[in-house]
């Protein structure tokens, strides 16, 4: 019973972990989506702006790109809006941290227990069941869930902890494993972004090479 209980605290400290860091990463993917509709709507009305006022004659190559780029913006910012609408990250993220808290208190609630059953040594099996039913009940209460990356995060942020480790203490993930995850779980946070902010960048700069 005890080797179960520590498994179920085990599991609910991953499992809070993995959530922790699902929140962030979404928290940074609906930050950064703020971010690139604001600049570039910023932008689509400064090239507008200078169109006007300092831009060439009409119909050149340049009045018609800078025409062409200024709707690709809007396309870009009508493509995002809707994505981020639809995938609703800020609210994501904020179920999920809520839902790791309760998780984590949870752990801590089992910790103890396991501190009653060293200095007491009786642990009843309605106990266990209460315990079991209950880290059930607090990980369907949300209806989100991390993704298989935000598992694979912790056990490389952590793979010093004891959990993630063999018996001689010697960490199952190797260090460049690790690292490669930690890459992974950083670039899914700007996912498309950095993509799009690529290309805008590209084409802002081209015209002054074809000038």
């Amino acid at each position: 019973m005890k080797d179960f209980l520590e498994k179920l605290r085990t599991d609910a400290w991953r499992t809070s972990n993995s959530r922790y860091d699902a929140a962030r990463r979404l928290k940074r993917r609906d930050l950064l989506a703020t971010f690139s509709i604001s600049m570039f709507s910023a932008l689509t009305v400064a090239i507008a702006f200078f169109q006007k006022l300092y831009g060439p004659g009409p119909s050149t190559w340049l009045d018609n790109y800078l025409t062409a780029f200024t709707v690709c913006l809007g396309i870009c910012i009508l493509v995002i809006s809707l994505i981020e609408w639809g995938v609703s990250n800020g609210v994501r993220s904020a179920a999920l941290y809520r839902n790791a808290e309760e998780l984590n208190s949870f752990q801590r609630e089992l910790s103890q227990k396991l501190v009653e059953f060293e200095s007491k040594g009786i642990l009843s099996i309605g106990e266990i069941n209460t315990a079991r039913e209950k880290y059930e009940q607090i990980k369907k209460s949300c209806e989100h869930n991390h993704s298989p990356i935000d598992d694979w995060h912790v056990r490389a942020v952590r793979r010093h902890s004891p959990e993630f480790c063999d018996t001689n203490k010697r960490p199952t993930m190797h260090w460049i494993e690790a690292e490669r995850i930690r890459v992974a779980w950083t670039i899914s946070t700007i996912s498309y972004f950095g993509i799009l902010w690529l290309i805008v960048v590209g084409l802002s700069i081209l015209p002054f090479y074809l000038s």
